[in-house]
């Protein structure tokens, strides 16, 4: 008798969607809008956090600069599409790290001039299908105006905080996990500023910690990036005089081979004084470069008998804001001296 063969499929790997995205969201949404909302069900139902009972993330922190790579929409237009699925279609809710709500487009950007990193999830009332069937019907909501939300008024019926996340140290790895804790980023940006002694703003946390989730990603710890900055600075070679957390992504691999080369470095641990001055007198070499540079360019307009051009100008103000940067710094070195 002959024997019928057996077919056997793989499923490829998938994230569950709710159905009311496909059957009600869609047609209402924008492309970018849909594409921002499917970026936060990929980083939240999209991955388990307990094998054991199969428990979907309920929550994560994505960066703007994560959401344009993932969704391919331009950052502005990411802005304007969270405020309406946050504050218009309530179907995205927006928290601090300590669950606080922040359900207003003032509340989110003064949280990222803070620094602080703003986890997003899924509004699970608003995304079940039995749900609308019973409390929508006959609701227009094609711009974005719901009649018979006023229930979202009610404080009472915002969902409760999140138990509280079990604490990584700095130096857990994370298992199969996209998202980082959040203590990484913040040491690792404490340590930018503290040795480059400058202060980031607002979205210039951004491509900072995009470059240090490139290399979390690499299983690269935050005390080995910290090590690397720090021999960046101590270095006598003339291209580290300028370094960023680029440069650092792009020579953490050599550097945690041992096979980057910085150069003679000042006697760090066993001169740690004689090391800090070395610094300052290098700031004080590149600042001195800054007032050459400004002189020359004023020089050259005083010899043609003519005012700054406004490309003249704004190459001034770039080299006043280096000047300023090595000011910063020369007065964060001044106050490690204090502090030995």
């Amino acid at each position: 008798m002959e024997q019928k063969s057996k077919c056997f499929f793989t499923p490829p790997e998938y994230t569950p969607t709710p159905n009311v995205i496909f059957d009600h969201w869609m047609a209402r949404l924008k492309g970018s809008e849909l594409k921002v909302l499917l970026c936060v069900v990929r980083h939240t139902l999209g991955w388990i956090e307990d094998e054991e009972t199969g428990r979907r993330r309920e929550l994560d922190s994505i960066c703007h600069r994560e959401l344009e790579k993932q969704s391919g929409v331009t950052g502005a237009t990411i802005t304007r599409a969270m405020a309406v699925l946050i504050d218009d279609m309530k179907i995205v809710q927006a928290l601090d790290e300590n669950f606080n709500v922040l359900d207003t487009p003032a509340k989110r950007r003064t949280t990222g001039r803070k620094r602080v990193m703003i986890l997003y999830r899924l509004v699970v009332r608003e995304l079940d299908s039995k749900w609308y069937e019973k409390n929508n019907a006959g609701v227009d909501i094609e711009k974005g105006k719901n009649e018979g939300s006023h229930y979202h008024k009610n404080e009472g019926q915002v969902l409760k905080k999140e138990k509280t996340k079990e604490k990584q140290t700095s130096e857990d790895k994370p298992r199969g996990e996209v998202s980082y804790p959040a203590e990484w980023y913040r040491q690792n940006e404490d340590d930018y500023q503290r040795i480059k002694g400058i202060t980031l703003e607002g979205p210039e946390f951004a491509p900072l910690q995009q470059a240090l989730k490139s290399m979390y990603m690499a299983n690269r710890t935050p005390s080995q990036i910290r090590d690397l900055m720090e021999a960046f600075e101590r270095s006598n070679e003339g291209w580290t005089d300028n370094w960023t957390y680029s440069t650092v992504k792009t020579k953490m691999a050599e550097f945690v081979a041992g096979k980057l080369s910085l150069g003679k470095s000042s006697p760090a641990s066993s001169n740690p004084h004689s090391e800090i001055e070395a610094q300052r007198e290098r700031l004080r070499t590149l600042w001195n470069e800054c007032s050459y540079n400004i002189k020359e360019i004023e020089d050259e307009a005083k010899r043609h008998n003519r005012f700054l051009t406004p490309e003249e100008h704004n190459q001034i103000a770039v080299v006043l804001d280096k000047q300023k940067e090595y000011e910063e710094r020369g007065l964060r070195l001044k106050e490690r001296l204090g502090e030995l």
